[in-house]
């Protein structure tokens, strides 16, 4: 959607008649939104940098052992780890 909404800025579309092009394919989006957007000029926002990608290896070593370590453990949902 953010791309989209600044692809069409980029080419010349006001913002009324970018809100209205979307409004006809059934998504309400406020003028705000659109002014936000086209003045951010990021298609996405920004990564926090609160937490990282990825486990280190001894993390990983110690999500692996947690695991195998039962049964119970083995059946435990992504959710309910994290």
């Amino acid at each position: 959607l953010h791309l989209q909404i600044i692809t069409l800025h980029e080419i010349g579309w006001s913002n009324t008649k970018i809100r209205e092009q979307f409004q006809r394919k059934g998504t309400e989006i406020m003028p705000r939104q659109i002014h936000y957007m086209c003045s951010a000029r990021h298609p996405t926002p920004p990564k926090r940098d609160s937490r990282s990608d990825t486990c280190n290896e001894e993390k990983t070593d110690e999500l692996f052992l947690f695991i195998c370590s039962s049964q119970t453990n083995h059946l435990l949902s992504y959710p309910t780890l994290a």
